[in-house]
């Protein structure tokens, strides 16, 4: 660089014939500032890139969407149960690590109770995750490979919603990085007793905030197991018992606590009999296609990116990288996977969507790795076809993001409904809370004042939906009656919302209705003589018998009533 400098000064003396220390001083530094220019400032990028991730997760927090059903049904359970309540098996069929459940307790009662204060640990668990994961992934991602983790993970659609939803798949995700933090930070070799203990405390209570986080500490401690035998580090071996023993005893206790109930229960077993691992397996073809089927899925949900093939040949190339520049990361990785395709075969935790999402940050690693390889073997050529393929496969999740940061996403807005009958409510008016609202209501009604009116909750009836008819019969005669409706069945028949609407136009007369994204309030007016109309088959194509009116005084002119005389 001085060589180069001096080049320019000579050049300079040749124009102007003089000797001039500062104009030298001035041509040393401007080359300088050229040079840094050209080299990239990659701690600037990637903290761009991580602060971005906290702004997409702060934009989507700020937007407060309503609760929709599973929120608000674990909601009911935090906030209608002490300390010692969560421990027993939550209402609603839930289920949430009893960590989770006590810090989302504790945090309410500090703070009172609302949307945002419920949000708040899921929140603070995403942009540490993506503060976490920056720390790790630089272990073994340097340059423009790194900034593609960085940003792949900071716009992943799945990472950003559930930051800001009260469930527990964001700080699954905080707790496994965090694990692999100290395990690469302080304890990549258990030569200490120090290191050891560190190990042992921190597996232990990772456990009790993150159901996944079973199945990591137990791949850690196979990997550990196996190394040991492997060198024949046989001072190592107290020191691997202590961690052993520690995180025995924890899981022990939260089984007793949490976990076995958990794993009883069997309406979420049947929920989610989809996405367990087949098992007995028939034949290696059985097996073959579960792990691509489950693999094809886990790329698009929680994963999400399109292409697969193209994401899998990538991931293939990004494991065999690892396998061969750094054993450690990639046996840390993996080791987690037999165990947790064990506890799918035994139906213990299924394998989709968001109870994946802790997954991401390996999945991403790999992938990074994977486009990593051209830059190892210095080809120019493959560097630019890695570039484009970078490029490609950040296309689809940058679109969305972008698309979300200006429609941010929503669920089911039935706070906004309530909204909207709070101010229309009248005395004298009845409410039906159809079965798939029930949980949300439940958890608005009390703040909306809503408590205080008449409520009927609609039963479940998808297998004979005639059954809905008998019960919204004994509306007739009762005046105003608000229909609310959210998290609504659509199966073969069409959406029960449509259905059940269908047969009050027949019986009532609807005099108002209000519709936000996934939840809808209707206002009916009930005549005061009973028609029975659900003995006669209420089918879509099925002609109304008499004549249609539009009431005048009606303000929506889809609202009528039915003359069954003639």
């Amino acid at each position: 660089m001085y060589e180069t400098c001096n080049l320019y000064w000579y050049a300079y003396q040749e124009m102007i014939g003089t000797d001039k220390s500062k104009i030298k001083e001035f041509f040393i530094k401007t080359w300088t500032t050229v040079r840094n220019i050209r080299t990239p400032n990659w701690s600037a990028i990637y903290w761009g890139l991580i602060l971005f991730g906290i702004f997409l997760r702060t934009s989507q927090f700020l937007f407060n969407r309503s609760l929709w059903r599973d929120e608000a049904a674990l909601a009911l359970n935090v906030t209608h149960r002490s300390f010692g309540e969560l421990l027993q098996p939550l209402d609603y069929h839930q289920g949430a690590p009893v960590g989770f459940l006590f810090a989302s307790r504790l945090i309410i009662s500090i703070f009172g109770n609302h949307d945002y204060i419920l949000r708040v640990i899921p929140f603070l668990a995403g942009i540490l995750a993506l503060i976490l994961f920056y720390r790790v992934t630089k272990n073994f991602l340097k340059g423009p490979y790194l900034a593609f983790a960085l940003l792949l993970f900071s716009v992943n659609d799945n990472l950003i919603y559930y930051s800001s939803e009260f469930k527990q798949y964001s700080t699954d995700v905080l707790i496994i990085l965090f694990l692999l933090f100290i395990l690469l930070s302080w304890c990549a070799n258990l030569s200490t007793y120090k290191a050891a203990l560190i190990l042992a405390v921190t597996g232990g209570i990772a456990i009790w905030f993150s159901h996944p986080a079973v199945f990591v500490i137990a791949g850690i401690g196979i990997y550990y197991f196996v190394l040991t035998m492997i060198k024949k580090s046989w001072s190592t071996i107290p020191k691997l018992a202590i961690v052993g023993m520690v995180w025995l005893l924890s899981l022990g206790a939260l089984y007793f606590l949490s976990l076995r109930d958990l794993g009883q229960n069997q309406v979420l077993t049947r929920y989610w009999s989809a996405y367990f691992i087949p098992f007995p397996i028939k034949d290696i073809r059985d097996l073959t296609s579960s792990t691509y089927h489950l693999l094809w899925r886990f790329i698009r949900d929680p994963g999400g990116l399109t292409y697969p093939r193209l994401v899998l040949a990538v991931l293939g190339i990004g494991a065999f990288q690892l396998l061969r520049t750094n054993l450690t990361i990639f046996c840390l990785l993996l080791a987690p996977v037999p165990f947790l395709l064990l506890g799918s075969a035994l139906k213990l935790y299924p394998i989709s969507g968001r109870l994946m999402l802790f997954a991401v940050p390996f999945f991403i690693i790999g992938l990074s790795k994977g486009l990593e390889i051209p830059r190892m073997i210095n080809s120019k050529p493959l560097i630019v076809v890695s570039l484009i393929l970078s490029a490609v496969l950040m296309l689809q999740p940058l679109n969305k993001t972008i698309n979300h940061l200006f429609s941010p996403r929503t669920g089911e807005e039935l706070r906004t409904v309530l909204d909207f009958m709070e101010n229309r409510i009248q005395p004298g008016d009845s409410i039906y809370v159809y079965h798939g609202s029930r949980h949300a209501f439940n958890y608005y009604a009390q703040s909306k004042k809503l408590d205080l009116y008449p409520t009927y909750y609609g039963i479940s009836s998808r297998k004979d939906r005639n059954k809905y008819l008998g019960q919204l019969d004994e509306f007739q005669g009762k005046g105003r009656v608000w229909f609310i409706f959210s998290h609504i069945y659509k199966g073969d028949l069409g959406s029960e919302e449509e259905f059940i609407s269908d047969y009050l136009n027949r019986i009532g007369v609807k005099r108002q209705s209000f519709e936000a994204p996934g939840a809808t309030v209707h206002l009916f007016d009930f005549p005061k003589k009973p028609t029975n109309l659900h003995l006669f088959p209420l089918k879509k194509d099925l002609p109304l018998r008499g004549k249609v009116f539009s009431p005048a005084s009606s303000p929506s002119s889809s609202c009528f009533f039915v003359s069954l005389r003639g």
